[in-house]
């Protein structure tokens, strides 16, 4: 039974739909996450993209000063650095003007030195490469001007800070925007050298971890099919060998005859397998159990229509066993005997049509009767591949 089958018994089991209910579930998800839990206040971040010392002299050379306002900054182990920082709006709701609070500007310090300027470099919008500005509280502060910053827009500022040789310069952001309740830093040259393996894995948003998901879903699917696919061809070819190399012998060994009468017998063994010539030899074997089987072939079609265009008081019971057959019909053609009554057929209009191709039996006005010739034929292929089945097996253990 498929999947669909199985829905529809659930779905008929119980007085609600049950297609229903899982999306009314998928859907009332969602409308909780987006009400309740997904986060949708602004996001301030600050990204130090680069913190670079631009005067880094390691020898002492005689006579060499470097002079900065009136001061020989070798001398007194100093150094220039030029630190650059982009100022992003990471969440999803724009910072207002109405947002910053005039007491507690937005901007950042830094830990040691001396900025020296301060610039803004670049901007993602027109807006902002306009309004974004920076200016130089004091000598280790610096303030934003008032601007808005849509979601995922972003300013980036250039600091040249003079600072001691010794120690490294680090950054703070400073200031308060309202609905923000803490203001990230990311240095991205120590995340790059200090992410971990499990970090790179779990990183980012929930979209973009149901992507992820997807998309290895999806490649795992193509592997499997790229690993299986060649796999299952080659197996297919070797068992066509194998029933062409049984049909060479079998021809080899009977007398012309014979073999005039399979020759259709043989194409239909290559395509179906021993499996469902022997259902035809079990079938044909028992009278009553051949008239079994065209009643039930002939009453098929019938049954097939009834169940295709069911009436509207039938329509709702009917949809299970509608999807039933239409999963039995998808399968290869198979003869078994193994049900209460003696036959049990798959398709078996199709396998009434091809014992008449085949010639083992024949329409009389409304009579179908045997073809005891054919059969016999039939019945010396089948025992001879059986056999041969057996030999190879055995070897092959």
């Amino acid at each position: 039974m498929g999947i669909i089958a199985k829905l529809a018994q659930i779905d008929k089991k119980f007085s609600w739909s049950f297609l229903g209910f899982i999306l009314a579930a998928l859907f009332g998800g969602i409308a909780v996450y987006t009400e309740f839990i997904r986060d949708t206040s602004p996001a301030v971040k600050y990204e130090i993209l680069s913190n670079t010392r631009i005067l880094d002299v390691k020898e002492d050379v005689t006579g060499l000063s470097i002079i900065y306002n009136n001061e020989d900054i070798r001398k007194a182990r100093k150094t220039l650095s030029v630190i650059i920082v982009r100022v992003s709006n990471e969440g999803r709701y724009p910072i207002l003007k109405t947002y910053y609070d005039n007491a507690a500007p937005l901007g950042l310090s830094i830990s040691s030195g001396e900025i020296i300027t301060a610039e803004v470099i670049s901007a993602t919008t027109d807006y902002l490469r306009q309004n974004a500005g920076i200016s130089v509280r004091d000598p280790s502060n610096v303030k934003f001007s008032q601007m808005i910053i849509e979601p995922n827009e972003s300013f980036t500022t250039k600091l040249l800070i003079l600072n001691p040789e010794q120690s490294a310069v680090t950054i703070f952001p400073k200031g308060k925007i309202a609905g923000v309740k803490k203001l990230l830093l990311v240095d991205r040259q120590s995340e790059q050298t200090k992410e971990t393996f499990i970090t790179k894995v779990v990183s980012g948003s929930l979209w973009v971890q149901v992507v992820r998901t997807l998309t290895y879903v999806a490649a795992f699917i193509l592997l499997l099919i790229v690993v299986i696919a060649p796999s299952v061809y080659i197996s297919d070819k070797k068992d066509q060998w194998k029933r062409n190399r049984i049909v060479r012998q079998f021809k080899s060994r009977t007398a012309s005859a014979l073999n005039d009468l399979n020759v259709e017998l043989y194409d239909f063994y290559k395509h179906y397998e021993l499996k469902a010539l022997k259902g035809m030899q079990k079938t044909l074997g028992d009278d009553n159990r051949f008239q079994n089987f065209v009643r039930a072939a002939l009453a098929y079609p019938s049954e097939r229509a009834a169940l295709a265009y069911p009436s509207e008081r039938e329509a709702s019971a009917d949809r299970s066993q509608r999807e039933t057959i239409a999963d039995v019909e998808s399968r290869s053609f198979v003869i078994s005997n193994s049900s209460s009554d003696g036959i049990s057929v798959i398709n078996p209009a199709f396998a009434l049509k091809s014992m008449m191709k085949l010639g083992l039996i024949s329409k009389v006005g409304e009579r179908y009767t045997k073809n005891e010739e054919r059969i016999k034929a039939m019945n010396e292929f089948v025992r001879f591949a059986v056999q041969q089945q057996r030999r190879n097996k055995s070897s092959n253990e």
